[in-house]
Order: structure tokens, then sequence, then C-alpha cells
């Protein structure tokens, strides 16, 4: 008696044996490692999606922040019965102490702290250059601040700046000149230094011009100089590349790549003449000593302009003159530029209108339009 009562104690004890014991104690350590390998499986799988969903979220809010600045312009337009001057530059690039379309249009996108527009940038405080408003960010290109010293050389007061995600079409041309209306007409755009256009001007419709289109900035992205360039150039000061940076307060616009610290740059422009998303990117330069040669630098004109980019997987967003937003996935078109100016099918292409002083950025003839539709661009209106 006393025997059984042992062994049922070291029973209760010790548990039962075998396949009903493992089931009680939990999974095993090959149970537990499978399914570890299959969570970790179906997280790799995810992964991809939720990272295009949020992509896609992100292009959707930068197509709605190009359709409130295409009702600022509007807005604009009808109060002054023109568009912004993309620069307003008094004396024609005296070191750019001007004022740009960015800041003259605060206003008008429901942002009241700048009471005067049109006050040089040099004069605003260092609050508001640092830091660009959310309404000219691109949330696939995020929030870019940089210090600038050459910048810095020009205002005391200034030396850290943020950067815009969005630049004004500058045309189917690279050309800078002294009368932006001695641009050839159909390589001239609708936005240019002292140079406001009224809606009676684009001959071509205000639905076939762009106005706006992405520039992205910072990295991964390189700035190489000249026209047709495509050798990234490092800064000789710190060693680092130089990146399109386009401070969003500040319309300046390169002279002179040798000084020091000046380097290659990006600008508040951005010309079809080069491929978009093109990277390195092309700087933008003025050649401020031949200001009255109005040839694009595949006429053997001694200036350049940036080309649009984006961060956006395979293509960009254009702001229209008529407020629609276009998403082109055209991808970029190895080195031949007059291949990407004359494509039919690509939707940055620039034809040539009919009429009176016609301005022709990014202009789309009928032939074209009717291509576009068949193409895997997307239009919003």
């Amino acid at each position: 008696m006393h025997r059984r009562h042992q062994s049922a104690c070291a029973c209760l004890r010790n548990g039962p044996r075998g396949s009903n014991a493992r089931a009680r104690l939990g999974l095993s350590r090959s149970d537990v490692l499978i399914t570890v390998v299959v969570l970790l499986i179906l997280a790799v799988l995810m992964l991809p999606a939720v990272e295009q969903a949020r992509e896609s979220a992100r292009r959707e809010q930068c197509r709605n922040h190009l359709r409130n600045i295409g009702w600022a312009l509007q807005i604009y337009h009808d109060s002054f019965w023109r568009y912004p001057s993309a620069i307003s530059a008094w004396g024609r690039f005296p070191e750019m102490q001007a004022s740009g379309a960015h800041h003259q249009l605060l206003g008008f996108l429901n942002h009241g702290r700048l009471d005067r527009p049109y006050r040089p940038w040099t004069q605003e405080p260092a609050e508001w250059v640092s830091v660009a408003p959310l309404q000219w960010i691109c949330p696939s290109h995020g929030v870019e601040t940089a210090d600038d010293p050459y910048l810095a050389s020009m205002s005391k007061d200034h030396k850290t700046y943020g950067m815009t995600s969005y630049v004004f079409c500058k045309g189917a041309g690279d050309a800078w000149c002294d009368d932006p209306k001695s641009v050839p007409a159909d390589e001239r755009g609708p936005f240019d230094v002292d140079y406001g256009i009224r809606q009676t001007h684009v001959t071509d419709g205000l639905s076939q011009t762009i106005f706006i289109g992405e520039g992205a900035t910072g990295k991964p992205w390189r700035v190489c100089a000249g026209a047709g360039c495509d050798e990234p150039i490092r800064n000789p000061l710190s060693e680092d590349w130089w990146l399109p940076h386009q401070p969003w307060m500040v319309p300046y616009i390169n002279t002179d790549r040798d000084l020091e610290g000046a380097g290659p740059r990006a600008s508040l422009f951005g010309s079809t003449l080069e491929p978009m998303n093109k990277n390195p990117v092309t700087d933008t330069m003025i050649d401020s000593g031949a200001l009255s040669d109005c040839r694009s630098s595949t006429d053997g004109g001694p200036h350049s302009t940036s080309n649009f980019r984006s961060n956006h997987p395979g293509g960009a967003n254009f702001l229209f003159g008529d407020r629609s937003v276009v998403f082109s996935t055209r991808e970029s078109r190895s080195n031949s530029i007059e291949i990407y100016r004359r494509s039919p099918v690509a939707l940055l292409m620039a034809s040539r209108p009919s009429g009176d002083e016609p301005m022709s950025c990014i202009v789309l003839g009928d032939r074209a339009e009717r291509r576009m539709a068949a193409s895997p661009g997307t239009r919003d209106d």
C-alpha cells in the first residue's frame, strides 16, 4: 500500500510520459524555428506592398500640393492680370538680390506669414529662409535643408536654407537672355527672370502647357556642369558630391562655377531640353557676358538649365496651366537630347505652335495628345 502511494505521487510529480507530455509542455524547438521562418517569409513578401502603398500616398500628396499651387497661380493671375515672374530681379542679375515666385505665392497658399512678398530674400528672417513651407515640398523627396557658405556670403544672417521640390518651367530650351522675348518662340517657357505673362499669351492652350514640375534635391542625385553633361562633380573644398539643391526662397542662378564655393548648381527652373530624371542633373548656368546670345545649347548657346527629376519610381508630376496634374511615366532617354525632344510618344515634348508670341513650355500638338492618351501617363483634372 505504501509503495503504490509513492508510485502515484511520483507519477503526479513527473507527469505523463510520451507524446502527451510533449503536447502539455508546448512546441518543440524545430516547431518554433519553422514558425519564425514562415513569419519572416510573410514579412518579406509584404514589405514591398507596404512600401508601394506608402509611396502611392506620398505621390498623391505631392499631386495635391501641385493642385493647390495651381489654384494659387490662378488667384494671383486674377488679382494682378498676370502670372508672377519666377524671379523678380531689379537691375538684371544683381547677385540675385531678388524675390522668387515661391516667395510671392505664399499669401495665395493660405500662408500669411509674409507681408512683403517682393522683398529680397536677404532681408527675410533666417527662420523663414531655413525651412520651406510644406506646400513647396513633395513628401517623396522629404524635408531637405543644407548649409551653404557661398549663399551665406551674400547675406550674413542666413546660413541654413530650406529646399523646395518644385521648379518653374523655363521651356523647351535652356537659353538665358537679357530679354526673355528674344528666346525662340518654340523654346520659350511661361516663366523667366522679370517676366510675367498673361493667360492670353499661352496661345497653344493652358491644358497643353506645363507650368511647374518636380525638381528632387539631395541624395541620390548629383550635379554635373554644362548642357549634355554626364560626369558628376565633387566639391573640392569638402570632397563631397555637388547635390542639386535649390533653396525655396533664394532665386539665385549661378553665373560662375569657378568661384570658390559656387560650383555647379541647380535652380528654381527646369527645362525639357534634357531628359527627365537624368542623373547627374545638369546645372543651371548663365553666361552673364553673353546675355544677348539667345540660342539653346543644342544650337551652340553658352547657357544651361537643369532637367526635371523626381524620387517617384518611373516618372514625375507636372502641373499644367489649366491646374491639372500629370504624372509622366516616361523614363529618361540615353544621352540623345534630340530623340527625347522629338519622340512622338514622349509626354515631355516641344512642338511649334502657331500664333503671335506663343508660349511653348512642353507644348503638345493634337497628334501628341492622342498618343499621350494611349501612353501610361495619368492626368487628373
